[in-house]
């Protein structure tokens, strides 16, 4: 009986020293988050998140010790992440994988049963084997034992999250549940999940980049946008998407530029030139009107040798 209380006392001094550690690491990642949001969200989807994950998939019943840290992400780290506070719909929406509309951000305290559940009935043949004492195994069938284990644990996973997602939807705004639903679009929620790499400069945004980039995944308006556009109209997202004056159109057409080029380099072609100037025109004709016939015409980008050898 000693044994057990002292055991249970070890347990609950650990258990208290780790939340207080992870806490105090999510602080500090909220602050770095004011000025560099993509890098700290990168940073606790890919790497901290998985510190406790760990520890509530071994740990039986701990959930109500995880509210903590849950007030601080979402009190704390989402705020300084976007720069506004999140309501309890947000909140819970977050929570979800970025392919179901989310950003993935886990709710450590409602993560706690399920993952232990999951990682209960995982280890189930290899407690049996333990208990049985047995000094051969079959690994091939343990190993089929599992793998059937996972698939119906991702199989109810999915089942979760898509009863989570169609009750959010029912009690969001009509401008939420649209930008809800853009986001499930396949390859919608690509760059959420991307890590940033300064060898792929354009996998790297600064802070507005981000937060536009996540006002825009929810419908939500940009702070600090200009009252009017370059070219007279008045200025708004729907706007921004359509004017022919440059501006997103422009950032659009640039961005699958920047791509191609520095596919090409890196897929090792030497001579990869960036707009170089088309020959002059000597009376040619075209099929389509749309052609651009000025003496100043250029390509987006020329690669020698891609096509056939030395053209």
């Amino acid at each position: 009986m000693g044994a057990a209380i002292g055991s249970q006392r070890f347990k609950q001094s650990y258990l208290d020293t780790k939340v207080k550690e992870w806490i105090h690491n999510v602080e500090e990642l909220a602050k770095i988050a004011v000025t560099e949001p993509q890098v700290a969200f990168s940073v606790f989807i890919q790497r901290m998140q998985s510190r406790w994950l760990f520890v509530i998939r071994t740990v039986e019943g701990i959930s109500e010790l995880m509210q903590p840290l849950e007030d601080v992400i979402r009190r704390k780290f989402i705020p300084a992440l976007l720069g506004r506070e999140v309501n309890d719909l947000e909140r819970e929406l977050f929570s979800l994988p970025a392919r179901y509309g989310g950003l993935g951000i886990g709710n450590p305290r409602v993560q706690s049963a399920r993952q232990y559940t999951n990682s209960e009935e995982l280890t189930t043949p290899l407690v049996a084997l333990i208990q049985g004492q047995k000094h051969t195994f079959d690994a091939k069938k343990i190993g089929k034992a599992q793998k059937k284990i996972r698939k119906s644990q991702m199989l109810q996973a999915t089942i979760d999250f898509e009863k989570s997602l169609a009750a959010i939807k029912e009690k969001a705004p009509r401008e939420l549940k649209i930008a809800i639903e853009q986001a499930c679009v396949k390859g919608a929620s690509s760059w959420v999940t991307a890590r940033p790499l300064h060898t792929h400069p354009w996998t790297v945004l600064h802070k507005s980049q981000f937060r536009d980039a996540i006002y825009l995944r929810y419908g939500w308006e940009p702070k600090l946008l200009p009252e009017k556009c370059g070219c007279g109209a008045p200025f708004n997202v729907a706007h921004a998407m359509q004017c022919m004056v440059g501006g997103f159109r422009g950032l659009m057409h640039n961005e699958v530029q920047y791509v191609f080029y520095d596919a090409f380099k890196e897929a090792g072609f030497k001579d990869v030139r960036w707009e170089p100037d088309l020959q002059a025109l000597e009376g040619e004709t075209f099929k389509y009107k749309s052609v651009n016939k000025t003496d100043e015409a250029r390509s987006d980008v020329s690669v020698f040798g891609f096509y056939s050898r030395l053209r």
